[in-house]
C-alpha cells in the first residue's frame, strides 16, 4: 500500500528535523519535568483517563483527555485537528478497536493520518496497540504489526505501548475482561503500564 509507505517515509524524515532542545529527548530532561499530554480515544481512554487526573498528577504526568465511548479512528482523527500545535510534550492515541469491520486499508490509511497529524502537534506520540478481540483477529494481528513498524522506523517520536501484550500475560493470572470480551474489567494495569512507558521515555523517576 502507497499510503503506509508514504506516511512512514514523511514521519522518518520529520524525526530528523526534531528539534535537539525538545523536552521530549531523555538527554534533556529536568530533573522536575512534568510532562503534558493530550489524550485521545474511544472507550478504553474513558475508561483509563476520564476522571483520574488526579492519579496521574500524583504520578508526575499532567492528562488532558477528549475521550468518548464508541468512537472510531475517524472521529479520533476530527478530535486531533482542534489540538493547538505545541501546546503539548506528547499526544496519546487509544483507539482503533471499533474499526474492525473496515477494510483493514482504509484503517491503516486513517491510522497514518492520525499519526502524520500528530508529529505536526507534538514531539511524542505514545499511541497503544489494540488489545485481543476474537472478532477482530485479524484487523488485530496487522494492525498491531503496522504500529511496530512505524515505531522502528521513528524511535523517540512513536512509542508503542503494548497493551496488547499486557492484558493477554495478565490473563494467565486470572485477569478477566468484560462479558462480550471487548473491554478490560478493571483499567488499573492500563494505567500502571502507561505511566510506566511514560517515565522510562522521560527517565523519570
Amino acid at each position: 500500500m502507497k499510503f503506509t509507505l508514504s506516511i512512514l517515509l514523511w514521519v522518518f524524515c520529520f524525526l530528523n528535523f526534531v528539534n535537539a532542545d525538545s523536552l521530549s529527548t531523555k538527554e534533556d530532561t529536568i530533573k522536575n519535568f512534568i510532562p503534558k499530554i493530550k489524550v485521545i480515544g474511544h472507550s478504553w481512554a474513558v475508561g483509563t483517563f476520564k476522571g483520574k487526573e488526579d492519579y496521574f498528577k500524583k504520578q508526575g504526568i499532567i492528562i488532558d483527555e477528549t475521550s468518548e465511548v464508541g468512537t472510531s479512528l475517524t472521529w479520533a482523527y476530527e478530535r486531533l485537528i482542534d489540538v493547538p500545535e505545541n501546546k503539548y510534550d506528547a499526544l496519546c492515541i487509544l483507539t482503533g478497536i471499533n474499526d474492525y469491520k473496515n477494510d483493514l486499508g482504509k484503517v491503516t490509511e486513517v491510522f497514518s493520518n492520525i499519526l502524520e497529524l500528530g508529529v505536526s502537534k507534538a514531539p511524542v506520540i505514545f499511541v497503544f496497540n489494540i488489545g485481543y478481540y476474537e472478532p477482530a483477529v485479524e484487523m488485530v494481528a496487522f494492525m498491531n504489526d503496522w504500529l511496530n513498524e512505524v515505531a522502528k522506523l521513528n524511535p523517540n517520536l512513536i512509542i508503542v505501548i503494548d497493551i496488547y501484550g499486557e492484558i493477554e500475560s495478565k490473563k494467565k493470572d486470572g485477569f478477566k475482561m468484560s462479558s462480550n470480551g471487548l473491554h478490560p474489567s478493571s483499567y488499573d494495569i492500563i494505567q500502571k503500564l502507561f505511566v510506566s512507558v511514560v517515565k522510562d521515555h522521560y527517565n523519570l523517576k
